[in-house]
């Protein structure tokens, strides 16, 4: 019963329903309505009648305007009582979408996966060092090494950390794995490692004084590159189908950029993990090409060989499009068409500026094998995939930085693929996504999938038949998706004794796009706990919760689901045992800290997202004390707790955090080991003097329709008077514009639309630098004060009306952020002007939104806190000094360099410098 309506459950009078019941007047929203970063509505009574409002079961005000930002679904729930006691209710059902997300996340929060918390020391206790790494190597080439933690019986243990050789590149490890490619060291021993918890480890590298680099020859049936050979290859060359290419143990392959293998016949390097063969770039700023695998007599067999610096051509399949059909048009490292076979055992791919692979009915086998740091690890069309005890990680890398670009881990359309006992995450999309094509099959058993984007397992497409067990799935969009189909009952997706924990979604029925959905999802013997969601079903086609196309029953759920009811729900201090099946270290101590990408954060932020996290789940409860200090000088602490099961939990800023700058530390922790970060800088923009010059969603002036403006339209004293005029966004063809402008008719698009805006700036000498923040599509140049500041997507050289980019961009509903200088900003009355271009007269849309902001002159403060001074300014950017060097011994990352914590005596003068301006 919802509050204040006890008198409706004494109503003897029968109860109607309508989407608006009589009686209520909403404004600012309609049902299936979708909006952009925020809605503002208020629901209002009619006279005579009494109104109630729930909006996603909670209570909210009659006649005032309520302003939402949270980008997620909601439910408006309306009762109207008449004069007569009659009672009707309604519902409204809306999403704010996020503007830099698009419909990528439509009805979820906008979501980025939180960094790693290092593991604890008793998560490392039985684990061994596996290096890939050389004795020797030649100076002045890029030096990959990998590192696998495994305990005595060969299985990875699964904890984080980062190797940080004193003045070297770090090496993090992801759940006991990871790769780093270390820059031409000088001559000599080099030793590199570092402490994993208790263990420390580190691996010796001669590098040669000189090393004599032989070409790359071949002979009419075998040819043998001996035992650790320096092989140089300046061009393409081919081998054949009667010929076969050996390469020996401790080779290395130097290869000139753009240089590709054709490979017909059959190739195999015989690396050991102390003595691997290597395929490196000769310049690593430009890469070298890949292996072009046909035929079914062709074959490629490496064992223990490192390959760095290939994808050489970003538009390959454009201009090899009788090759097959990749979501990616980079370069991949090993094409595999037409039947070939390719089995790579303990090896390393890594850095790589293109793919790592693609298959066109073709096989592959993966043993022991890392791919990191790549655009994906591949599209596969047919054939079979077969991946044991191995890595797919970082796509194309680790960061807080949202990308709708299709940066999935590894895709599938056709073919029957199989993934044992491998690691898969930390991907700008998603984990595994099995999509467009025909039928297949795809078997995950005992895979650990975290760290996604979107979705950790995205299951879709036509005739798809995917079966998941033993698996564990954190920190993803999705955990588990049963996604759009083209036929009947596809995809059927079936997944048992999984641990699905910490995702937005835990299962999914449906997908965040309008499409059909016909499978039907099965989930059983499962944890599905502390997502934000555990089960979800609803659809975009047409509104509707599918109930009738899932089974999700006997499985453990956080919360009670009517429309779930054949589950359990978790008692944490009674069912924490349970969580050992999947991670056998649950009942060790794990590691806590603040999972969050900065050392600063505005609390006033519509995607503030700060969570306390641990390095895993455990099988216990985690309380951590947490002391804050204001700028005011007063301070307060208070407790914590994560409950067994739980990954993380958000951290909700004091009510002072949100008027003053505040600084969180972790004091100590039970149950865990204060491991990660411990201190955060809650500075809200209210306490800066940051100022927004032009707001997304501003009105700007524009010129449609195929013309060009007379004189020049980017300076300020332009007579723009007969311009049209509307709000941000403004285009055509999507369906989210707040302004609807001429783009030509269909197949023949204008070229360019002119969109003039003017502003104010008080001080221009008091603005450090300008941040801008451009959505465009397809393309645009940026003009300040009539002078260019950017081009977005653009050729060079002069441009009119009639200039069409040539090129789609990728990301049409994402904001690109720019760093400028201020120098161009006038005292008084500024002009932004902007062109927006399209690819080509069959273009189907156009978007423009933009932003700026004046970033002022960093101005250092200090608060007391332990015994100790803490510096912090509003700048992240910004650097501090002493009088005559960098504060040390501590030198953090740029945007990690506020606050710092210094004692109070010794240093007395202090500065800030723009690293950045």
């Amino acid at each position: 019963m919802r509050k204040g309506w006890g008198w409706l459950a004494l109503l003897l009078c029968s109860v109607a329903w309508a989407a608006v019941p009589t009686g209520v007047v909403v404004e600012g929203i309609h049902d299936q309505e979708i909006v952009t970063d925020q809605a503002r509505i208020r629901i209002s009574a009619s006279p005579g009648y009494e109104v109630q409002a729930d909006l996603n079961g909670e209570s909210i005000p009659i006649a005032k305007w309520v302003t939402l930002w949270r980008p997620d679904y909601y439910e408006l729930s309306l009762q109207s009582k008449a004069p007569t006691g009659t009672v009707q209710e309604g519902r409204i059902r809306f999403i704010i979408r996020a503007s830099e997300r698009g419909s990528s996340e439509d009805g979820l929060p906008s979501w980025t996966p939180p960094p790693l918390i290092p593991s604890s020391a008793a998560e490392w206790e039985g684990a061994e060092p596996h290096w890939i790494a050389p004795q020797r190597w030649p100076a002045g080439v890029v030096l990959p090494l990998a590192l696998w933690m495994r305990d005595q019986e060969g299985r990875v243990v699964r904890a984080n950390e980062v190797l940080r050789p004193e003045g070297m590149p770090v090496c993090k490890l992801y759940r006991g794995v990871g790769a780093v490619v270390l820059p031409p060291q000088p001559v000599g021993m080099l030793t590199y490692g570092g402490v994993l918890g208790p263990i420390e480890t580190k691996v010796q590298i001669c590098i040669e004084e000189t090393s004599d680099w032989e070409p790359g020859t071949l002979t009419e049936t075998q040819t043998v590159w001996g035992p650790n050979g320096r092989i140089r290859v300046k061009e393409d060359f081919t081998l054949t189908e009667t010929q076969r290419l050996v390469i020996e143990a401790g080779t290395v392959v130097l290869l000139d950029p753009g240089v590709n293998f054709w490979i017909q016949g059959k190739l195999e390097s015989r690396g050991t993990s102390t003595n691997p063969v290597a395929f490196v770039p000769a310049d690593p700023s430009r890469p070298w090409g890949g292996f072009v695998v046909q035929g079914s007599s062709a074959e490629v067999l490496c064992r223990a060989t490192i390959f760095t610096g290939s994808g050489a051509d970003p538009d390959w399949f454009q201009h090899h499009s009788e090759m097959g059909h990749s979501h990616r048009q980079e370069q991949p490292l090993f094409y595999l068409g037409g039947g070939a076979h390719a089995e790579l055992t303990d090896c390393v791919l890594v850095d790589l500026a293109g793919q790592a692979g693609h298959g066109e009915d073709a096989f592959l086998t993966l043993r022991r094998t890392l791919i990191q740091r790549c655009i994906t690890a591949g599209q596969y069309n047919g054939g079979a995939v077969t991946i044991l005890d191995s890595a797919l990680i970082e796509f194309p890398q680790h960061s807080p930085e949202f990308v709708d670009g299709d940066n999935d881990a590894i895709y599938f359309t056709e073919g029957d693929h199989v993934l044992r006992n491998t690691l898969i995450g930390w991907a700008k999309d998603d984990g595994i996504d099995a999509g467009s094509g025909g039928s297949g099959t795809v078997l995950v058993e005992n895979c650990w999938i975290e760290g996604c984007f979107h979705e950790g397992l995205a299951w879709s497409g036509g005739g798809r038949k995917t079966t998941t067990r033993h698996t564990v799935i954190l920190n993803c969009g999705q955990g588990i998706e049963c996604g759009w189909s083209s036929s009947e009952q596809s995809p059927d997706v079936y997944a048992e004794d999984c641990l699905v924990v910490g995702n937005v979604v835990g299962l999914r029925f449906g997908d965040n796009y309008d499409w059909s959905y016909r499978g039907f999802l099965r989930v059983t013997n499962s944890l599905v706990l502390y997502n934000v969601r555990d089960v979800w079903g609803m659809n975009w086609d047409d509104w509707t919760y599918r109930t009738n196309q899932m089974d999700i029953r006997s499985n453990f759920l956080s919360q009670p689901n009517p429309l779930h009811p054949h589950n359990w729900v978790w008692d944490p201090a009674q069912d924490g045992f349970r969580l050992v099946h999947w991670i056998p270290q649950a009942e060790k101590n794990p590691g806590v800290g603040l999972a969050v990408w900065s050392r600063q954060i505005d609390p006033t932020h519509r995607v503030f997202q700060p969570f306390l996290g641990l390095s895993r789940p455990t099988a216990h409860s985690v309380s951590v004390h947490l002391l804050w200090t204001f700028a005011d000088g007063t301070t307060q602490t208070h407790t914590l707790q994560i409950p067994a099961g739980a990954m993380w939990i958000s951290i909700q800023p004091t009510p002072e955090a949100m008027e003053q700058p505040a600084w969180l530390a972790l004091q100590g922790a039970e149950g865990a080991e204060i491991t990660g970060q411990r201190g955060l800088l809650f500075f809200p923009a209210s306490a800066t003097s940051q100022l927004t010059l032009i707001a997304a969603g501003s009105r700007w002036r524009y010129l449609d329709g195929d013309q060009q403006p007379q004189g020049d339209w980017t300076v300020l004293d332009y007579d723009d008077g007969d311009w049209k005029e509307g709000p941000a966004q403004l285009g055509f063809g999507d369906g989210d514009e707040a302004t609807v402008i001429d783009g030509g008719p269909a197949g023949h698009r204008y070229a360019t639309v002119y969109f003039r805006h003017r502003f104010q700036v008080k001080d221009p000498t008091a603005v450090a630098r300008l941040t801008l923040g451009l959505l465009c599509d397809d393309g645009a140049v940026v003009y300040l004060n009539g002078q260019e500041l950017l081009r977005e997507n653009m050729p060079d050289g002069p441009i009119s009306h009639t200039t069409y980019t040539g090129h789609a961009t990728g990301s049409e509903n994402t904001f690109h952020t720019y760093r400028l200088s201020p120098d161009r900003l006038r005292a008084g009355w500024n002009l932004l002007a902007v062109e927006v271009h399209q690819a080509n007269p069959t273009s189907s849309d156009m978007s423009f939104d933009l932003w700026l902001q004046a970033d002022p002159l960093p101005r250092l403060h200090w608060m007391k806190g332990n015994g100790r001074l803490l510096l912090y300014w509003a700048d992240p950017t910004a650097v501090l000094e002493t009088a005559d060097s960098v504060l040390g011994p501590w030198r953090p990352r740029p945007e990690d360099s506020s606050p710092v914590e210094v004692a109070p005596e010794g240093i007395q003068f202090y500065r800030l410098r723009l690293s950045n301006p």
